[in-house]
């Protein structure tokens, strides 16, 4: 053994080097294509289009070359990841092996290459590139360019050849060109050769000089849409004049990442000391230039993003552990002159890396890739050919893992999720269509007349996996109406696959009996009541319109009475302009006097706006200028001087990030109920009995019943959710003796039970119910479609 040792010694550290980087990250062989992956294999199927922003063609910057490597891959493995994941895996040993070169080339030391290299196969640090293969590929090939270019460099340092400077300026314009995205810091680490191991004032100037140029050209020249000078600005006001000082602690706390997993909570100050203490007791250049490397590497996305700090794991350190992985094997090497303890000590590190890094991939095989794997087996065998102009929709269950589960399968990085299935079909993404939602499908279905033959409609649950629905929708839909008499509403289990309304009768009594008067209390219920009755014409008559919106964040939601929605202003449009526009039709005059402002998030919470009242919405009166800070995202009110109007605009100017607006309702309130309390009024709502006073009040409640009805709530259990979290929404129940009607909008297959929430007071005794399915053109009539389209 030993002999074989001494006669291929290379062999046998590369083989214990594959060893670790096989245990390291040898389930990667088991992943599915993840977002970006996707990118990179419709781009290999549609080479002349450059909508997945790799560029067209085969070569091409910045980020073409992203898919270069792959094309001759394609074509051996097809649509099969395992076959591109060990791939992934063969570059990240020839990548730890590059980490070997360049540690013996910079200590002239087998032992602590052995040690660098070692570390840096057992991984960890940086994972999340290996984990998609888009992503793993251009790191790794980042990493094995930089390490080669500067060993290179080095090599000429330390010989002064002038065919070694040659290459390494060729490599260092190689890696420039091929890796351009990752290798920014490049200028740093043939800066921080000549300044620690060659420093001669004129001689340096001159051989960095070419360098210098070349980056000038790649990072500067060649991109000026990059706009260099405004991301000084930013990064100067973000950090000085916003007085962000302590992101100056940013880079330092990801270099501590690097060392030392953020599983554990180190001190970021203590390890600067620590690092200090190490650099002053070895005074040893070679580690001095271990952490240039390191830091170089992240160093302009500190940058660009100075409030950000990179975690152990993030896919850009990838390159920078090559440098703390040999500051790590050099250091241990110096202060161990025994081999035994050495290798012991690399063995430690390795041993931890090894433990999380498998953990984590565990984690992931569990519950990204299986069960994106078993997602798409099963709908290519339900769907063996997809033709162009379909439109797919997939509901999924709302139990916390279902749908993230869904959404992980077929996103698609910056593309839209039309591509992964446009991959596996062979299409342009834009040949397909995908609904987010029900109302989406219907509108998708008119809008681009989609013949019915190609029509796809699913479920899915992480329990059950993917059920087709399609002939069981289109049925619903183009079919016979579907009628269910309900008797027992516990257990209606009424197969459910279109919007239904539900149509009762009910004979509803209110039993004040049991009412007990509340005799301190100074509410005014007439007045509340009145306000109730002012808050529902509101909410029946107004309409709203905005300069922008997002998709799937419409302005409607600004007015449907449901927090959990909301308006959210285009993210682009917003960048152009800087403000935004919301235009409310009252649907009658009114005497305002406040408006009361609903944030979705705090970061888009408006802070910066003004309100404006109009007759006729062309002559418009400034009503109040607004500057303020918002600190949660709890409803505020604005007032100002009554006015009369039937349009009020609000346009915002900023908001507390700067991006663009997002609210989830605005209330315009008259002017005699300004300062009426929003959480009284609700809670009256919702039981009006316990603010009784008299028998005055009691015929006054009364007759509000008989006017507005009794507010309650009607709640729907679907297998969509969770048992005990239905969907429930407010409903008045009227006291008059005819049939009423709810809509429930479709999501899940089978509604299980209803349930109606009234106060104990009322008396509720159904006389009569059923459940109609909707069809398409009886949808269309209700205004759904166009309603709820997004």
């Amino acid at each position: 053994m030993l002999t074989l040792v001494k006669k291929y010694p290379f062999i046998i550290i590369a083989s214990l080097v594959f060893l670790v980087c096989l245990l390291s990250y040898g389930k990667i062989v088991g992943m599915h294509f993840f977002l970006e992956d996707y990118l990179i294999l419709y781009s290999i199927q549609n080479p002349t289009s450059s909508d997945a922003g790799y560029g067209s063609g085969v070569f091409g910057r910045p980020y073409g070359y992203a898919v270069t490597p792959f094309i001759p891959f394609y074509y051996l493995f097809r649509l099969e990841s395992r076959g591109y994941y060990f791939i992934e895996l063969i570059l990240y040993f020839f990548a730890a092996l590059s980490v070997y070169f360049f540690a013996k080339t910079l200590t002239n030391s087998k032992r602590a290459a052995f040690g660098s290299s070692l570390i840096f196969a057992s991984g960890y640090v940086g994972s999340s590139s290996l984990y998609r293969m888009a992503v793993g590929w251009q790191n790794l090939l980042a990493a094995i360019f930089l390490t080669l270019t500067v060993t290179l460099y080095y090599k000429y340092v330390k010989s002064s050849k002038i065919k070694l400077y040659l290459l390494a300026f060729t490599v260092y314009i190689f890696t420039s060109e091929f890796s351009f995205y990752r290798a920014h810091g490049i200028i740093l680490l043939i800066i921080g050769i000549e300044l620690l191991f060659n420093f001669k004032p004129l001689k340096s100037l001159v051989r960095i000089t070419p360098f210098a140029i070349s980056y000038w050209y790649f990072y500067v020249y060649s991109l000026p849409s990059m706009e260099q000078g405004s991301k000084i600005a930013s990064f100067v006001k973000t950090v000085f004049t916003q007085k962000n000082y302590h992101f100056l602690l940013n880079p330092f706390i990801t270099l501590e990442n690097l060392f030392i997993p953020d599983k554990f909570n180190f001190p970021v100050l203590l390890f600067i000391v620590v690092i200090l203490f190490i650099l002053i007791w070895k005074k040893n250049k070679i580690l001095i230039y271990c952490l240039i490397f390191a830091v170089g590497n992240y160093l302009v996305y500190f940058y660009n993003s100075p409030g950000s700090v990179q975690e152990t794991t993030h896919r850009y350190l990838t390159v920078s552990f090559a440098g703390v992985a040999t500051f790590l094997g050099l250091f241990l090497s110096q202060i161990n002159k025994s081999n035994f303890k050495y290798l012991f000590l690399c063995l430690l590190i390795v041993a931890l890396n090894l433990t999380l890094v498998r953990s984590e991939q565990i984690e992931i095989i569990q519950n990204r890739s299986k069960p994106a794997k078993e997602f798409w087996s099963s709908f290519q065998m339900k769907i063996p050919y997809l033709q162009k102009n379909s439109v797919i929709y997939i509901d999924s269950k709302q139990d916390g893992v279902s749908k993230p589960a869904r959404d992980t399968a077929i996103g698609a990085g910056s593309m839209s999720a039309t591509t992964s299935f446009a991959t596996y079909y062979g299409l342009n993404w834009s040949d397909i269509y995908l609904a987010e939602n029900f109302s989406e499908l219907l509108s998708l279905i008119k809008k681009e007349n989609i013949n019915r033959d190609n029509i796809y409609t699913f479920f899915y649950s992480r329990q059950d996996g993917l059920v087709d629905t399609s002939a069981e929708i289109k049925s619903a839909l183009f079919g016979n109406e579907i009628s269910a008499r309900i008797i027992d509403f516990t257990n209606t289990n009424v197969p459910f696959y279109s919007p239904h309304l539900l149509n009762f009768l009910a004979e509803i009594n209110v039993d004040f009996s049991d009412v007990k008067y509340v005799k301190k209390d100074k509410i005014d219920l007439l007045s509340y009541l009145d306000f109730l009755t002012s808050r529902e014409k509101y909410w029946t008559k107004v309409t709203a319109t905005s300069t922008t919106e997002a998709e799937y964040a419409e302005i409607a939601y600004i007015k449907d009475q449901d927090k959990s929605t909301a308006w959210k202003g285009d993210d682009l449009a917003w960048e152009k302009n800087k403000q935004e526009e919301v235009t409310l039709n009252l649907g009658e005059l009114r005497q305002i006097g406040a408006v009361s402002i609903t944030p979705a998030s705090l970061a888009r919470a408006p802070v910066e706006y003004l309100y404006e009242c109009s007759l006729d919405k062309i002559s418009w009166k400034q009503l109040t200028v607004i500057e303020k800070e918002v600190k949660s995202i709890e409803s505020f009110k604005d007032k100002f001087k009554e006015a009369n109007c039937v349009f009020v605009k609000l346009t915002i100017y900023k908001t507390v990030s700067g991006g663009p607006p997002q609210i989830s309702e605005i209330e315009v309130r008259e002017s005699r109920f300004v300062d009426f309390d929003y959480t009284l009024a609700e809670e009256i709502e919702k039981d009006p009995f316990k603010y009784i006073k008299s028998t005055l009040d009691r015929q006054i409640l009364f007759e509000y019943f008989t006017q507005n009805g009794i507010s309650g709530k009607i709640c729907v259990y679907t297998n969509r959710y969770k048992p005990l979290e239905p969907i429930c929404k407010k409903y008045k129940f009227s006291l008059s003796n005819k049939e009423q009607g709810f809509f429930i909008d479709q999501g899940g297959t089978v509604i299980e039970k209803i349930e109606f929430l009234l106060p104990p007071q009322v008396k509720f005794d159904i006389k009569y119910a059923k459940l109609d399915s909707l069809s398409f053109t009886e949808l269309e009539k209700m205004g759904y479609i166009t309603k709820h389209a997004h």
